[in-house]
């Protein structure tokens, strides 16, 4: 299954085209297995590192060479059958690269954007390949992109990527100029409770300085 990263009058999931769309897949038992690696799509807009790592996938090569056996990817089995990779892109292209047909998987089900929401925030803290500022940003972006997301406080999404609520409300409001959408005047705290939305700027010219 090919992800064709184009929208599709017959398939409303942006990534599949209509003849993916038409195609029927079983349904696997959600839990921790071995899935063909030809069977598992790729979304860009699933994947918060903004560009693959060569260097990493490489290391990872080696380990599968000394035998290293990987933590299972994260694959989300959607509504369709379809299975997208949702954590693990790196594992994926080092089992691509040393020859392997097949890697081990976390299968659970879900909609895409129970996928985004996931990996947006599936790599945050000290790993052994921290997320960098490009990284967090496409994080946010990801989120924000969500309609549930988009009404959740700065802090909620902060700590949901990694970084502060300060970092959110700049690239919410980028967005919120770029796009022309309008940011909503109370956004959803952590207990669910609406609270007013706030900006502060020095001028007109400046990113907002303070979002609550």
């Amino acid at each position: 299954l090919t992800p064709s990263h184009r929208w599709s009058a017959a398939c409303p999931v942006r990534g599949f085209s209509t003849e993916d769309c038409n195609m029927k897949v079983a349904r696997l038992t959600p839990g921790v297995q071995w899935i063909g690696l030809k069977n598992i799509v790729v979304m860009a807009e699933v994947q918060p590192r903004h560009k693959m790592d060569v260097e990493w996938v490489s290391q990872l090569e080696g380990h599968l060479i000394e035998g290293t056996q990987f933590p299972p990817a994260r694959v989300t089995q959607l509504p369709d059958g379809r299975l997208l990779l949702t954590t693990g892109n790196h594992r994926r292209g080092a089992h691509l690269s040393h020859g392997d047909t097949d890697m081990l998987c976390n299968v659970m089900d879900g909609t895409i954007e129970d996928a985004i929401a996931y990996a947006a925030g599936s790599n945050k803290g000290k790993g052994p390949m921290p997320m960098g500022p490009k990284d967090v940003s496409r994080a946010i972006e990801m989120l924000l992109g969500l309609e549930k997301w988009w009404i959740k406080s700065n802090a909620i999404i902060g700590r949901h990527a990694g970084c502060c609520s300060t970092k959110v409300a700049t690239i919410r409001c980028r967005l919120s100029e770029t796009l022309g959408r309008p940011i909503p005047d109370k956004l959803q705290s952590e207990d669910g409770s609406l609270i007013a939305y706030r900006t502060r700027r020095r001028n007109s010219s400046d990113l907002p300085a303070i979002h609550f």
